[in-house]
C-alpha cells in the first residue's frame, strides 16, 4: 500500500468503514466520505505544529 492508500484506509478505519465497504458504495455516498476524509485530512493538517509550505494543496483544479 502507499502512504496514501495508507492514510485513506485508516481515515476509513476512524469513520467505521472498511474499503470493501467503501468500495460497495453508491459515488454520491463515496463522495459524501472522500468529502468527510479530506476535512479529517485538513484539521490534521491545521492543528499540526509542522506549518511547513504546501502542506495543503487543492489538486481538484
Amino acid at each position: 500500500m502507499t502512504p496514501a492508500e495508507q492514510m485513506h484506509a485508516q481515515m476509513l478505519a476512524q469513520l467505521g468503514l472498511t474499503e470493501d465497504q467503501f468500495k460497495a458504495m453508491d459515488p454520491a455516498a463515496q463522495q459524501n466520505i472522500e468529502d468527510k476524509i479530506r476535512e479529517m485530512i485538513k484539521q490534521q493538517v491545521e492543528t499540526s505544529t509542522d506549518k511547513r509550505t504546501g502542506m495543503i494543496t487543492d489538486k481538484s483544479a
